[in-house]
Order: structure tokens, then C-alpha cells, then sequence
């Protein structure tokens, strides 16, 4: 559990280090602002039964797995909401599904399985590369807002070993009496443009990032990967299946394109850099002549979408237009939406 116990040991741990290089877990581990978060987590926590509970939990003080776990606790507790006694990562016969609904009776009720749409790592590795270089940034206590842009046009963080010089450098060059808005420095191949004053007392970097492209045909892949993976087991048990798609937030992955793709249409979307020198980094796409309904595994009951909150677990959109005869065996619930 996040226990006060646990809170004290991750700041003397990691209070010291710059934000990027805490654990994903830091901020709902000690965050003043998160005692709501923390809250509902504890809880979700107490309702599910070992070893699962112990397993999850493991998961989200791992950085490596925080995100995608804390959306399998997220869909488990508004589904424990609803009413439902719910199972992380039991073993059904060899299989091991994210989430198991029972019945009192302990008979298996529902299945469900998240699908979580990462960035892609070049991409987060660059976005946590900029990251270390802005935990630096913030702690310069002149209260400017800097916008960076590589000379070449690129995204590409500067060299970790860089990072101290250019901080100072930039500590240097804010302290000038007479700076002014878009005041603009050259370093380390990038070019840091003074933006604003900023109503606080540390300065603040805007980052460039790269353009992330995806369409809705690209969202079938990991559905149909879980539908093949589990089709055995819901057709055995005869039990509804449901996959949950759930994202990092950072990506232009939302409900629209999870709903087209259940509808067979091609819907573009994109995380535009508003700083982006040259040519677009999109690449092509084979357009549909028709947007017929798409045809789905009949172990498929619907496909879900998690809108994830941090003062709560957020809401569940379930999309089961093409599902209705298995309707009568899907969630309802105050965060649950029949979408």
C-alpha cells in the first residue's frame, strides 16, 4: 500500500534527485496534491485478493510497468465499483488475463484484457531525455520560460553529459538586467528563446517533441492480438470478453479513433510539434474505398476505452454497437459509459 511509511522512505530515497530520475511512482507515493490519488488506489488495493494484489502493487513501484498497471488497477476499480469481484492475473488453465470478474458462486463472469498504446520508446526515450535537461531548468530560480529548437530541425535531446553545462549557461544568460521576451541563445547545437516571464520563481523549458502519427487501422493489431490469445479460453468458458484499450496520455490516441476502428473507418490523428523545422515525418496510408463494418472474432464481446483519471480511476467507455446480444453481460456502473 502507499502507506505514510512508504512515503517517508521514497523522499529520503529519491526526494534529492532531479524529478526525471525519480521512480514513475513518486508523486502518488509523496505528493501533497495526491492524497485523493492515493486514496483510491489504497482502496482498489484492499479489494483485490492475493497474490494479485501483491503482484499489482509490484508493478506500479516498477517505472518500467507504472503506466500500464496503474490502467489494469484503474478498470479494476471501476469495475469493483459496479459491483463486480474482480481478479488480477489469475491463472484460468495456463492462461493469465488481466482481469477476472466472478460470480458469488466464484464462476468466472467476465474477462478482460488492457491493451496499453505506448508511445513509441525512440519517441519516449527523447521525451525523457528533455525531461532531465527541464528538472534542471526548473530549478533555475529566475522565473522565465525558455522555448528550445535544435539547430537541425530534429527532436533529439541534447547529450546527457551536456546537461549541467547547459543549465548553467542558461542560469547565466537569464540573470542579464536588461533580458527581454524573445531574447535567444545558441548551445549545445539548440537555439533557447526567452518566451515569457512566468508568475512563479523558477524558470520553466518548453520542449520539442516528436510528431506522433497514428490512424485507426493501427488500433485492430493489439485487439486482435488479445482476441487470438484468449479466444480458447472465453469460447471454453463461454463468458464475455472484453478488451479495455488504454493509452499513455502524451499520445493523440482518444476515443474517436478506437471508435472508428470498431466501425471499419480510417480516422487520422497526430501530436504535432508546433516547433517542427522542415518536412512532416508521416509516412503513407492505404485509404479504405469503403468503410464497411469491420468483422470480429466471435470471442469479442466489445472493446472498451479508459479515459484514466488521477483523482479518481476515470471512466470506461464500452463500445458494443456490433455486441448486443452479449449487452446483458456487460458492466454497468456510475464511471461505466455504453458508448
Amino acid at each position: 500500500m502507499f502507506t505514510e511509511e512508504l512515503r517517508e522512505q521514497y523522499l529520503r530515497d529519491y526526494g534529492s534527485h532531479l524529478p526525471a530520475n525519480r521512480p514513475e511512482c513518486f508523486a502518488l507515493a509523496t505528493a501533497e496534491d495526491r492524497q485523493a490519488q492515493r486514496q483510491w488506489v489504497n482502496a482498489a488495493l484492499r479489494l483485490l485478493p492475493e497474490p494479485g494484489r501483491s503482484s499489482i502493487f509490484g508493478h506500479l513501484l516498477n517505472s518500467r510497468r507504472f503506466l500500464q498497471s496503474y490502467h489494469e488497477l484503474a478498470v479494476g476499480d471501476i469495475l469493483m465499483d459496479a459491483g463486480y469481484q474482480v481478479e488480477y492475473e489469475p491463472d484460468l488453465g495456463g492462461f493469465t488475463p488481466d482481469l477476472v470478474a466472478r460470480n458469488p458462486d466464484g464462476t468466472v463472469r467476465a474477462i478482460f484484457e488492457v491493451a496499453n498504446r505506448l508511445l513509441p520508446k525512440k519517441v519516449d526515450a527523447e521525451a525523457r531525455g528533455w525531461e532531465h535537461v527541464r528538472s534542471r531548468i526548473l530549478r533555475i530560480p529566475i522565473p522565465w520560460l525558455i522555448q528550445v529548437s535544435r539547430e537541425d530541425g530534429s527532436t533529439a535531446a541534447p547529450d546527457v553529459n551536456a546537461e549541467k553545462w547547459i543549465a548553467h549557461e542558461l542560469q547565466r544568460c537569464l540573470s542579464a538586467s536588461d533580458l527581454t521576451v524573445g531574447d535567444s541563445f545558441q548551445g549545445e547545437r539548440c537555439f533557447w528563446t526567452v518566451v515569457q516571464q512566468l508568475p512563479g520563481t523558477h524558470a520553466d523549458l518548453v520542449i520539442p517533441r516528436r510528431e506522433v502519427w497514428a490512424n485507426s487501422d493501427k488500433e485492430v493489431a493489439p485487439i486482435t492480438q488479445k482476441v487470438n490469445t484468449y479466444a480458447p479460453l472465453v469460447t471454453k468458458l463461454g463468458v464475455p470478453f472484453i478488451v479495455v484499450v488504454a493509452a499513455d496520455p502524451r499520445h493523440s490516441i482518444g476515443l474517436a479513433t478506437i471508435r472508428s476502428a470498431m466501425e471499419g473507418k480510417l480516422t487520422l490523428t497526430v501530436n504535432l510539434n508546433p516547433f517542427h523545422v522542415g518536412p512532416s515525418s508521416s509516412g503513407p496510408i492505404k485509404w479504405h474505398r469503403t468503410d464497411q463494418i469491420r468483422k470480429w472474432d466471435p470471442a469479442l464481446s466489445a472493446v472498451a476505452w479508459l479515459d484514466a483519471g488521477i483523482d479518481h480511476p476515470g471512466t470506461l467507455t464500452i463500445l458494443d454497437h456490433q455486441f448486443r446480444h452479449l449487452s446483458a453481460g456487460l458492466p454497468i456502473g456510475n464511471r461505466i459509459i455504453q458508448g
